[in-house]
Parts: C-alpha cells; sequence; structure tokens
C-alpha cells in the first residue's frame, strides 16, 4: 500500500516536472509534505512507514516550525514537532536540516526504548517550476538516554513536497 501511494505521488509530481527550464524563484510558502520512510538502516531488521508533514514557511531568522507523523500497518506511530531550516542552493535545490521531539508508539518491530523520541533529518529537495519538491532525506531517531535503552535508529525517507497557499 505504501509503494501504491509513492507511484501515485510520484506520477503527480513528475507530470508537472519541466526539468529542462529553471524553476521560478518565489517567496517560502507552507508545504505539505507526504511520502515513505525506511527505518533501521544499520539494524538487524529494517521497517517501512508512510509519512505526512506540515512545514511553516520560515518564521524568525529562517528558521520554521513542523509537525510530523508516520504511521505502519502495524500500529506503530510516531507525532513530533520542530524547527528546521532550509538553504536555498540554487532556485531548484534546497537543503534543510530539521530537529524535534516526538511521541512513539511502538508495535513490537522496532523497540526505542523509550516513548520520548527525538528526531534529526538532513534532506536534498529539488524544487520544480510549480514549486512542488521531490525529496530525500537521512536521519536519526533516539531517545537520548531518557529511555531504559537507548539503541537509536537511522531512516532514509522519499517525499513529495506541495505548497499550500499561504492566504
Amino acid at each position: 500500500m505504501v509503494c501504491l501511494f509513492a507511484l501515485i505521488s510520484a506520477s503527480v509530481v513528475l507530470a508537472d516536472a519541466d526539468v529542462a527550464s529553471p524553476a521560478v524563484v518565489e517567496p517560502e510558502t507552507d508545504l505539505l509534505c507526504t511520502g515513505y520512510v525506511l527505518a533501521g538502516l544499520a539494524d538487524d531488521r529494517q521497517v517501512h512507514a508512510f509519512y505526512l508533514e506540515w512545514r511553516s514557511r520560515p518564521r524568525w531568522y529562517g528558521l520554521a516550525p513542523y509537525v510530523f507523523g508516520s504511521w505502519r500497518e502495524t500500529g506503530a506511530s510516531y507525532l513530533g514537532a520542530g524547527l528546521l531550516y532550509t538553504i536555498s542552493l540554487s532556485p531548484q535545490w534546497k537543503l534543510t536540516a530539521s530537529s524535534g521531539p516526538g511521541y512513539y508508539e511502538r508495535d513490537g518491530e522496532l523497540d526505542l526504548g523509550s516513548w520520548l523520541e527525538f528526531a534529526s533529518t538532513l534532506e536534498i529537495a529539488y524544487r520544480f517550476e510549480s514549486g512542488r519538491r521531490l525529496a530525500l532525506g537521512v536521519g536519526h531517531i533516539s531517545n537520548a538516554g531518557a529511555g531504559r535503552i537507548n539503541p537509536g535508529s537511522e531512516y532514509i525517507r522519499l517525499g513529495f513536497q506541495f505548497p499550500i497557499s499561504a492566504r
């Protein structure tokens, strides 16, 4: 199901792509982001999830708040919020760093040791002329020693980002 959703989303983004022409530079807007997460990269077992994220346009010295949620078919979920900072490498390429705390509900497959987890992500995104983006991110989630164990987990995510009118 996650793969089907990713393929449908990819077709929506790529159908709008005009790679030959440069992106139009416009003020940053809020973004709705969705995609696929593969966690447990350095672990014995990998887990797959779907994510949905809302990102505000920059509010204070380039920092922007975000709210992030991910879900697995098996019942595991993560709901978090934090701050992100985006650097424009060119009109088309964006580099974003984000970090924040969240609530983790485990499903037995990936025990992170606590309900309180901190996620940090570094992401590169290509911005199409329409303002839509295709993004690839890597990150780490950990309870920072607040739990009975602290195994942490690395993840990679592939996502699609859609501008939302700020009006």
